[in-house]
């Protein structure tokens, strides 16, 4: 896959983006696993404090993500990333994508290529958020 490039969503990404829109919904704080196909997600509704500039935001959290090794660089993730951050500008108005426990390089630079800000505190595996613009 070219660098800069939007990956098309999976099939199975766009049926737990679908699960999460539900719960987005309902407009409430939750927390829980969703799984399909090559994808595990852990995902929160939940307010996060960004920064002292900032201050505090209303966010979809991706907290955990799994995707099995044989389907990674595919381009997974990234299409769960893009159907997530359109269901922020579609059911958290003001609201942020928040990317929790970044221990890649790799996805660390992808996030920040996409326009995420890296949360300035200082964590083991830093924290990344996306509001829409």
């Amino acid at each position: 896959m070219q660098q800069g490039v939007i990956a098309e969503p999976t099939q199975d990404a766009q049926i737990i983006a679908d699960t999460i829109a539900e719960y987005l919904k309902a407009n409430k704080t939750f927390n829980r696993w969703f799984e399909r196909g090559p994808i595990e997600v852990y995902v929160r509704r939940q307010k996060v404090i960004l920064s002292r500039e900032r201050g505090i935001a209303d966010a979809l959290t991706l907290a955990r993500v799994t995707v099995e090794e044989c389907e990674r660089g595919k381009g997974v993730f990234k299409g769960l990333l893009t159907l997530s951050e359109e269901l922020v500008r579609r059911y958290i108005p003001g609201g942020v994508l928040y990317i929790e426990g970044v221990g890649n390089e790799g996805l660390a630079a992808c996030l920040e290529r996409r326009g995420y800000t890296k949360k300035p505190i200082g964590q083991d595996a830093p924290a990344f958020y996306w509001s829409p613009r």
